[in-house]
């Protein structure tokens, strides 16, 4: 299970379940808050913050992390 506020387990009345629900704009500001804590020293700066999300158009959010749909990524 996912920590609250970041996802969360969706069962429908038509027997259809879901395990995770990930929030893309609060992923993208813990992947932020994840990145401050990256010794940048050692092991460089990241590239890129990025959270993969299912559908829809790709877009950066003004915390400099971008969304991108899974789809974007290969035929």
């Amino acid at each position: 299970m996912l920590p609250c506020g970041l996802g969360c387990h969706y069962p429908n009345d038509y027997g259809i379940e879901v395990d995770a629900i990930v929030q893309l704009e609060q992923a993208a500001a813990n992947l932020k808050r994840f990145s401050e804590q990256i010794d940048g020293e050692r092991s460089g700066a990241p590239a890129l913050l990025a959270v993969i999300g299912g559908k829809g158009y790709g877009y950066r959010c003004t915390d400099s992390a971008a969304v991108i749909p899974i789809g974007a990524l290969g035929p």
